[in-house]
């Protein structure tokens, strides 16, 4: 005969049906509280609170480390502080956990560019192109790449074709900003 009588064993059961709703209101915990530090660290940085958006973003990180959002955020910061190692390593972790990642292949491609690594830019700009054909960002670095090998007539050619886009779609594109065009026109110097 068993030790637990029915009422023993409705009883265990219920234990252990409350641990596992604790259990897992704990994660759903985890979870809000993860995205509620991430919306507000969104937030903060939009209205240029960049030391308090960081602390939220860190907290949001402390919960789950594959936030790529918060890593991108916290990869704008840093650029923002001019600390280039951190912006490198966030970008490259968005792409890691997000290969996908628009602005952050955007924004590391520009980097090479900037350290002048033509062949890491390159490597960026053509996976864009290949995940967006035709994208104007993509296409505009790829005329400064152009550029900066001394090909101005490919650059330029480039530059007119993404800007004569530009202007037939009466500037919505929200990928393409005036400025971009810009960068190419000093990319040589």
């Amino acid at each position: 005969m068993s030790r637990f009588s029915w009422n023993s064993r409705s009883g265990l059961i219920a234990v252990v049906a409350l641990a596992l709703f604790a259990l897992l209101a704990g994660c759903s915990g985890g979870e809000e509280r993860k995205a509620a530090y991430l919306e507000r660290g969104k937030q903060l940085f939009e209205q240029g609170d960049l030391v308090k958006a960081q602390l939220e973003l860190k907290n949001a990180l402390q919960i789950d480390p594959n936030t790529a959002e918060a890593h991108y955020l916290l990869g704008r910061i840093a650029e923002h502080d001019q600390d280039w190692q951190q912006v490198h390593a966030r970008y490259l972790k968005v792409i890691e956990l997000d290969p996908t990642h628009h602005d952050a292949r955007v924004r590391l491609a520009k980097l090479y560019l900037l350290s002048g690594d033509l062949d890491k830019a390159n490597e960026m700009i053509n996976t864009l192109l290949t995940q967006t054909p035709g994208d104007p960002a993509a296409r505009t670095l790829q005329a400064t790449v152009l550029a900066r090998q001394g090909d101005d007539v490919a650059a330029l050619r480039q530059a007119q074709e993404v800007f004569d886009a530009w202007k037939a779609s009466d500037g919505h594109d929200k990928n393409m900003r005036r400025a971009d065009y810009l960068q190419i026109g000093i990319a040589r110097y």
